[in-house]
């Protein structure tokens, strides 16, 4: 599970709200807890730890999703696949949104993110530890207006 430790008193996530308390996780530990009519999840420079939960596959009304500049390890999960109303990587006013950038992710890029059939802006999965090499799905990624960055990685070519 994500948590988040030494929260801002200003945070806000949209499926929750950070108090002077710290927020004990993004998602509750019981799935029949989760909004699933949520639409938001900017959780960008949140300080978060630990894994994406499978369970983000559920949010399957979710339009943005930014989980960017965190301490968020392991793999992406495939279920994020089944995100196919994510349109954005949050915070695109750079030009090349956030997405998952900037964390500690490792494995490869799973080759179910070319199902983000939506998906416009902030494709950004730099500095990580991915391995391998992108996928070709992600070629099918035919709405991107903007170039998806990878970069500080350890991927390969072909």
């Amino acid at each position: 599970d994500l948590v988040m430790e030494n929260c801002p008193v200003t945070c806000s996530i949209a499926m929750g709200k950070c108090s002077p308390d710290p927020l004990p996780a993004l998602l509750p530990a019981n799935t029949t807890e989760l909004d699933y009519s949520a639409y938001s999840a900017e959780a960008g420079y949140g300080y978060y730890t630990g894994t994406i939960p499978t369970e983000f596959g559920l949010l399957t009304d979710l339009t943005v999703l930014n989980l960017a500049g965190n301490a968020i390890s392991g793999t992406i999960p495939t279920e994020i696949g089944s995100l196919t109303r994510v349109t954005s990587g949050g915070n695109v006013s750079s030009g090349h949104g956030q997405f998952m950038s900037t964390n500690k992710l490792t494995s490869s890029i799973p080759s179910q993110l070319g199902k983000l059939s939506a998906f416009k802006k902030g494709m950004n999965l730099k500095s990580n530890s991915l391995s391998l090499t992108v996928p070709t799905e992600l070629g099918s990624l035919t709405q991107l207006e903007c170039v998806m960055a990878v970069t500080n990685n350890k991927l390969t070519s072909t």
